[in-house]
């Protein structure tokens, strides 16, 4: 017992002595506490030693909490005095709140669409005097090409291909958990030692705070099993699809804190957790990205999105076969274009008046150059990036409940469920000025309202201000 308490005494004063100096007590209280059950392990007591090393260590703990933000907070180069961090004003000492987050893919502002709204979070977050954000994000071999704005600060980090034995064993143990190994999980866990909330987008990094003892929250975009109830026919596809609905179940029972981006999303993860902490953060674009859309006068409605998705390649079908044609006849001159990777690929009969385009260089360029964005998705969860884009261009949206989640009631986007329903909203902007002007200024002042940066930085450090005084 004595080997073990000399062990324990010796280390736990290393760590208090590496807290006092700035260098995170997090870190150098879990490597004291491996040094010490390492030397439990060796006496003839081992239950008795763990119980009184347990209770040692929860006194440093409890001492180290009260003292070492305090103490250090004037070395440590990452502190600024005088601006609040709500994790650390019962120490009598204000300095921002260190937030880790983690991407699983790059935030390009022509990306994918998860990447392109994480751009303008970051942005917000960034910007925010309270928060001192750090960032990092995955670069996985078949990720979009793209470049971050250099007003983003954010740490990339390649991620080779994952073994496919691995792959499968994850499907049952641990779905989705590749970026928890290797360089991406140990930088993550080297950047959450010194962070007061770690910031986890998507099931992807959802296990990536193993290893850490960091306040976690996870942000879900949207649930699988809503936009796939039944698997693909395409055992690639529905590997896929399972293991998706599978971390993102796994994340919403491993989770006190949860983020959605609507309200039918957050309720379903309530339904999952009942215990959960589930917070309703709407998602985010750069407004600077953006210029508003060109009304040429020439009635031309458009479509984006990623063919290989299934939502969208349905909605493709359903306003090319169903919507377009009674838009046509009421509208003769009226044209249709069709963009986004893989759209080519999808079989779309095409008809005197409509374009295919496939891949564009930028979706932003697109949107401008059309005169309402149609958009009649048949399945689906979670707020729809394209059509945030559309209000971000000021150009009025056509769509229907599914395509509305997570956006507020306004004049820019009009919701109709039928056919018939749809093609007259889209007649109705295609022959009228006025009225797409309309739409289009209520769209942009309600992108500005409910989706810029700073709303959605301004809830998250409420919610992170919540979980650090949480315990």
């Amino acid at each position: 017992m004595e080997l073990a308490e000399a062990e324990l005494g010796l280390a736990l004063w290393w760590a208090e002595v590496s807290a006092r100096a700035g260098t995170g007590w997090r870190r150098q209280e879990r490597q004291a506490w491996r040094l010490a059950r390492k030397a439990a392990r060796r006496t003839r007591d081992p239950a008795a030693s763990g119980a009184r090393i347990r209770r040692r260590r929860a006194e440093l703990a409890s001492q180290l909490r009260r003292s070492a933000p305090h103490e250090s907070a004037a070395a440590s180069p990452r502190s600024k005095p005088g601006v609040c961090n709500a994790s650390v004003l019962a120490c009598g000492h204000e300095r921002r709140m260190r937030v880790v987050m983690v991407l699983p893919e790059p935030p390009y502002l022509e990306g994918g669409a998860a990447g392109r709204c994480n751009a303008g979070l970051l942005l917000g977050l960034q910007a925010d005097e309270r928060i001192e954000l750090s960032a990092i994000a995955a670069r996985l071999p078949r990720a979009l090409n793209g470049a971050v704005p250099s007003r983003i600060a954010v740490e990339m980090i390649p991620v080779p291909w994952q073994d496919r034995s691995q792959a499968w064993s994850d499907l049952v143990r641990r779905p989705l958990g590749y970026l928890s190994r290797g360089d991406f999980g140990d930088r993550v866990r080297q950047l959450a030692a010194g962070a007061d909330v770690l910031h986890l987008d998507q099931a992807q990094t959802a296990w990536c705070n193993l290893g850490t003892d960091v306040p976690s929250v996870v942000h879900l975009h949207y649930l699988a099993r809503l936009d796939q109830p039944r698997l693909p026919r395409n055992p690639r596809a529905a590997a896929w699809r399972f293991a998706v609905a599978a971390a993102q179940r796994r994340a919403a029972q491993r989770y006190r804190f949860l983020v959605a981006n609507s309200t039918a999303v957050a309720s379903e993860l309530r339904r999952d957790a009942p215990n959960a902490d589930v917070t309703v953060v709407p998602l985010v674009l750069d407004p600077e990205h953006y210029e508003l859309s060109h009304d040429g006068g020439e009635p031309v409605v458009g479509f984006i999105g990623t063919g290989d998705w299934p939502m969208t390649a349905a909605a493709a079908h359903r306003l090319v076969e169903r919507v377009w044609p009674l838009v046509r006849r009421e509208v003769p001159t009226a044209r249709l274009r069709v963009a986004g990777r893989c759209m080519d690929r999808l079989g779309l009969r095409t008809e005197d008046g409509m374009e295919i385009q496939g891949a564009v260089l930028s979706g932003a360029a697109f949107m401008r150059d059309v005169s309402v964005l149609v958009f009649p998705p048949v399945g689906g969860s979670g707020t729809k990036v394209k059509v945030l884009e559309a209000m971000a261009s000021g150009l009025p949206v056509v769509t229907n409940a599914i395509g509305a989640e997570g956006i507020a009631e306004n004049d820019g986007v009009v919701v109709a469920e039928e056919d018939d329903e749809l093609a007259r909203a889209a007649v109705s902007i295609l022959r009228d000025p006025e009225e797409r002007k309309q739409r289009g200024a209520a769209g942009l002042q309600a992108f500005r309202e409910g989706h810029s940066p700073e709303v959605a930085a301004g809830m998250l450090f409420e919610l992170y201000s919540r979980m650090t005084s949480s315990g």
